[in-house]
């Protein structure tokens, strides 16, 4: 196979197409109107069309930008233009250039006469960034209680498209437009459009049933069918029956009908059509066409061969950043080291790479040296995981390199544990990754795997609520009070089996009553943004005087790489590491160790220092403490003590009995008792497991151990260890079998 040619003769990128339209229904009335390309020039935006006779909220609006009416915290004022409106100003010939925009007064027309829409827009159509817009356009002279809530599967589309609305808009961010995710939230008392992620609005649900905050929601990239997402389909149409009913008994006081705009690239338009009785918009014309090529022969080593075709892109000349597609931290972390040692080697006249690694575990600043404007004279070169399909627009990505695979968890229920495995995408996926590259200006996808491959493709993703965990939701369910969980309206219903696991799991940890309502427990652990385990184990920390230092290990527990692994190439880098590992290990397990981490890390004054010497990931701990100090806040706005262990004891082992006691009272389902041959056996779901190779007990033989979760990859591992004491399950037999009494009220 011939490698060195460029990538468009190359004999294995053998066949290319023009990406396919989508969809056969009918667009919004568009009128005629001239390709968006003519006359733009190469790589800059194309030219807006001439609009028809504005209306006067139109002409408004255009004022607005133009700077006769300036918008501050939402209202409008006469004046000069400030920095903000003059960005605003400059990205107006970009938004008019959306596929889109072009229907905009249409579909303003449409949201204000429907309370629930479909709309599906081809990638690069502008409708995650417009759509909350005209909503808000349409909307906001209606005297409306509320705001708008927009969707997004993932924390940092939630962010950056927050970012990117504000500066469109010309509003400050955090203001008028703003974002709730997970210990993080940037929104203030005139916020009118909310992006959250799709769990931060269940958990709202919570509080407020009817979501009477919000007159608009829009459900964002529902092709994805995260498990948040499937429910809030579900709750979205009751809350919008009942605030239908709601507003017909009051006449119409102090409550607003609830709009529901479900957007996607692609999606199963008949099955949402019949699930939410919606009309469905079609929006055609991705904003910029992209090639497609495929190999001739399947790709046995697709790292190996995302290298060839970068390096062969590099060499034409032609210009452009590139975006590739793996499926995790390890593999780009192999190809970022793989192309900076290739970089070294190009000739003197080629461009400069920048390599920019985005995955979900990387900080929030790391991860926007992503979207920074390319230096002259420099090649971006983005390697991601499948947060790069959806949502956030790289700027500048004129090429795509798709391995066709990614990483993904599925949870099997007969086995009671989680599988991480690397799995073929769907032709879905393949299709949003193949859009990224046609965003900002014409591209060309490179499908690491042969045409016959793709059509063997599943149409779409098994959609997470028939592969997953439901314990977390359905306490989340019972919490908002309904009660009937497995008659549920879903849109696709969970397996039996999956209902039965989930809700015998919650009853052993007191989370639900013998006749399956939600216990007095169960309310206090579904105020946490925890996994059940972790809120049980937080709120069993005030009986045994230790939450401080619970807290601290919960929010170590809940950020991922904390530990840093030097490549396996570097021996001398690896026998530091270990060292490292060895100095901040614990006896007692990983959750001693991350307390020790935490502890360390609080005290030293140069932090950053400290951690590059122990091989700590340092932005890593930037996000434990920020977790840290929203837990923090959850526990105070409950007017919770927080109490530390005093121990009176000289041992080591003695001193941390508390903190231990406290998660075996939580965690006890998941135990396991050492084995003569040196593996442990699980006692809840009688299987052989083994201590992950990550927990610092990895060489170690601890009688009995409790453990965070069981993974399958070429064993079933268990990780985070804790080491317990075998006559401790028998002292506090009170605690597990009557959780809620042990409570202090």
């Amino acid at each position: 196979m011939k490698r060195q040619q460029s990538p468009k003769q190359s004999p294995r990128q053998g066949k290319h197409q023009q990406s396919p339209q989508q969809g056969k229904r009918q667009s919004p009335k568009q009128g005629k109107k001239q390709s968006p390309r003519n006359g733009s020039k190469p790589g800059q935006p194309p030219s807006a069309q001439q609009s028809p006779k504005q209306s006067p909220r139109e002409q408004v609006n255009q004022r607005r930008i133009s700077g006769q009416l300036i918008v501050q915290n939402g209202h409008e004022q006469q004046g000069q233009l400030g920095p903000l409106q003059r960005l605003a100003r400059s990205l107006l010939e970009f938004k008019k250039a959306l596929p889109i925009y072009s229907v905009r007064a249409q579909l303003i027309k449409e949201i204000i006469s429907n309370d629930s829409l479909i709309l599906i827009g081809e990638t690069g159509s502008g409708k995650t960034t417009q759509v909350p817009q005209f909503a808000y356009e349409a909307l906001k002279s209606k005297s409306l209680r509320g705001g708008i809530a927009i969707t997004q599967p993932r924390r940092i589309a939630a962010i950056s498209v927050s970012k990117r609305v504000s500066e469109e808009m010309g509003v400050t961010f955090g203001d008028l437009v703003g974002y709730h995710v997970r210990f993080d939230k940037k929104t203030s008392p005139n916020t009118k459009i909310t992006f959250l992620t799709d769990g931060m609005l269940l958990r709202e649900a919570m509080v407020d049933p009817l979501l009477k905050n919000y007159h608009t929601v829009l459900l964002d990239e529902a092709h994805e069918r995260s498990l948040e997402t499937d429910i809030l389909f579900a709750l979205l149409v009751d809350i919008q029956k009942k605030r239908q009913v709601y507003k017909n008994n009051t006449n119409g006081h102090g409550i607003s009908p609830l709009k529901i705009i479900v957007m996607s690239a692609t999606l199963d338009a008949e099955l949402f059509e019949q699930y939410f009785k919606a009309k469905v918009i079609y929006i055609k014309g991705r904003q910029y066409p992209v090639k497609i090529y495929y190999t001739l022969t399947p790709e046995k080593n697709y790292v190996d061969a995302a290298l060839i075709t970068t390096v062969q892109i590099h060499l034409t000349g032609e210009t452009g950043d590139i975006l590739i597609f793996l499926t995790g931290r390890y593999e780009i972390e192999s190809l970022a080291k793989l192309l900076n040692s290739q970089s070294k080697l190009l000739p003197k006249s080629a461009q400069k790479l920048i390599i920019c690694p985005l995955f979900g575990a990387l900080s929030q600043s790391a991860q926007q040296r992503t979207f920074e404007e390319t230096p002259a004279g420099c090649r971006k070169v983005v390697i991601a995981t499948n947060i790069a399909e959806t949502s956030i627009t790289v700027p500048g990505i004129r090429f795509v390199i798709d391995c066709g695979m990614v990483k993904a968890k599925a949870y099997v229920t007969k086995l009671g544990m989680d599988i991480l495995a690397v799995m073929p995408i769907a032709q879905s996926q393949a299709r949003q990754r193949s859009g990224r590259a046609g965003r900002t200006q014409p591209g060309t996808c490179y499908r690491l795997y042969t045409e016959n491959d793709f059509l063997a493709l599943r149409p779409t993703f098994i959609p997470d609520i028939l592969r997953v965990n439901l314990t977390s939701v359905i306490l989340t369910l019972k919490a908002i009070g309904i009660d009937n969980v497995i008659e549920f309206n879903y849109i696709e219903k969970p397996p039996l089996e999956a209902f039965r696991r989930a809700l015998s799991e919650l009853l052993l940890l007191g989370a639900l009553n013998p006749n399956g309502s939600i216990s007095d427990l169960g309310r206090k652990m579904a105020l946490f943004p925890l996994d059940p385990m972790f809120s049980k184990v937080l709120i069993l920390s005030k009986d045994f005087q230790c939450s401080k230092e619970v807290l601290a290990i919960v929010a170590m527990l809940s950020t991922e790489n904390i530990i840093k692994t030097p490549s396996t190439t570097d021996e001398e880098a690896l026998a530091a590491a270990q060292n490292a590992l060895e100095t901040l290990a614990s006896p007692f397990g990983d959750h001693i160790m991350y307390l020790r981490i935490f502890q360390m890390y609080c005290e030293e004054a140069n932090k950053k220092s400290w951690c590059k010497s122990n091989f700590i990931n340092f932005k890593a701990m930037q996000k434990v403490m920020d977790v840290h100090q929203q837990l923090i806040d959850y526990w105070l706005s409950l007017k919770w003590e927080i109490e530390s262990f005093q121990s009176t004891h000289s041992s080591e082992k003695d001193s941390y009995d508390s903190i231990r006691k406290c998660f075996t009272s939580a965690f006890y389902t998941r135990t396991a008792i050492l084995l003569p041959d040196g593996s442990y056996h699980s006692q809840m779901d009688h299987k052989k497991v083994y201590i992950h190779p990550s927990s610092c007990l990895f060489q170690k033989k601890p009688e009995v151990v409790i453990y965070n979760e069981l993974v399958l990859t070429t064993k079933e591992y268990m990780r985070d260890i804790l080491v317990v004491e075998r006559d401790w399950f028998f002292e506090l037999q009170p605690v597990i079998q009557k959780g809620q009494s042990t409570l202090k009220q």
